[in-house]
């Protein structure tokens, strides 16, 4: 409300009046600015924490899910189908993922990894699934890294791991190999103890690696090299899996490093451009913030079990040692509230007298 002083007002010159009046009427112009300006700051303060509350998410799931016996998919035995079985609850903040990662132009899967995140017990469990491990796939050659050669990558992976675990992940991140050199170059490489020295020169790949053993800081590139070497370990696949495991404790140990939650807006823009992934950015921000918040001792990595020097009709293949991998999916991986059993899987392996079977009934195709 405006003060005017009285003309008539005593003790005062006219002069003086209007003078005392511009001086009021200036201070209340500035005090409707500031009202205006802490208005403006408080809808810029508080406008990203609503979009942040809205966005930022954890996964979307169905709050029960089918479970019960083996339901083949597209490709599966197409007589004596069970029932669609009936719905089972699942366990509160329980959430299941799979990462996988291409080899260059042929289709197939270089790395394969089943997670669970226990958000209620604060607890990350990730299972490395060996390329060569055996499944029960209509083609001949049947290993879990061909699981994404048909013409529908993201189902043929989905069915696949749902025939090896009795759960359809709730999501999935297909990594391309920009995406490791892009994440270990945003923190500024990683220490990490290389087991052995590795030398592999592949020019079809444009691939060549000479990195000696012994403990270095890697680069994106350089850490790269090191976790797709494998001809030179005694077990392979089997040992290169360990060197992986190593070296992603290795990202996830300075990721948890609290200097690291500043780069969570290079992180998020990095699943951006080079992973391919059916969640929108608020729930990858949700995983990401999470995960910073582990501690590392609840985090856990293991290999799905398996016999891995097999061979069938000359070609190497890991089998399922069956009762073990049960085992494992029930104590890290479930997410159901009952147990998987061998009637929820559609998997190939030996019986006590050695020979080859599927829980599910039947093994499609022939075996390379």
């Amino acid at each position: 409300m405006r003060h005017i002083i009285q003309e008539d007002e005593p003790g005062r010159s006219i002069e003086e009046q209007r003078r005392i009046n511009r001086m009021i009427e200036r201070y209340q112009r500035r005090k409707r600015k500031r009202r205006i300006a802490a208005g403006v700051l408080f809808l810029l303060i508080i406008t990203p924490i609503i979009l942040y509350k809205s966005c930022v998410r954890p996964p979307r799931i169905d709050r029960d899910m089918p479970a019960g016996p083996y339901v083949p998919g597209d490709n599966g035995v197409a007589e004596n189908t069970p029932p669609v079985p009936q719905t089972v609850a699942r366990k509160d903040e329980f959430y299941t993922f799979a990462i996988v990662g291409k080899d260059n132009g042929n289709g197939n899967t270089d790395t394969m990894l089943i997670g669970a995140f226990d958000n209620s017990n604060k607890k990350l469990n990730i299972i490395s699934i060996p390329r060569d491990t055996l499944v029960n796939v209509p083609w001949s050659t049947k290993k879990a890294n061909t699981f994404m050669s048909g013409n529908d990558e993201i189902k043929g992976l989905k069915e696949g791991l749902r025939d090896l675990t009795g759960f359809t992940v709730d999501s999935y991140f297909v990594v391309d190999m920009e995406a490791f050199v892009a994440i270990v170059d945003a923190l500024d490489g990683v220490d990490f103890e290389v087991p052995i020295d590795m030398n592999y020169e592949d020019p079809v790949q444009d691939l060549y690696i000479h990195i000696p053993a012994g403990y270095q800081h890697l680069d994106g590139e350089h850490a790269l090299q090191v976790v797709r070497f494998r001809s030179g370990y005694p077990l392979q696949d089997i040992d290169r899996i360990k060197t992986q495991q190593s070296f992603i404790k290795a990202i996830i140990k300075k990721c948890l490093n609290t200097g690291n939650l500043f780069k969570l807006t290079e992180f998020v823009d990095i699943f951006t451009r080079y992973v391919k992934t059916d969640l929108d950015a608020g729930t990858i921000i949700w995983y990401i913030r999470q995960c910073m918040n582990l501690e590392e001792e609840n985090i856990s990595f293991l290999t799905l079990p398996t016999k891995y020097d097999e061979y069938i009709n000359g070609t190497s293949y890991c089998v399922i040692k069956l009762e073990e991998w049960l085992d494992s999916i029930n104590s890290y991986l479930n997410p159901y509230m009952e147990e998987i059993t061998a009637d929820n899987v559609n998997i190939i392996t030996r019986d006590s007298d050695g020979n080859l079977y599927s829980t599910s009934g039947e093994i499609l195709g022939d075996i390379a």
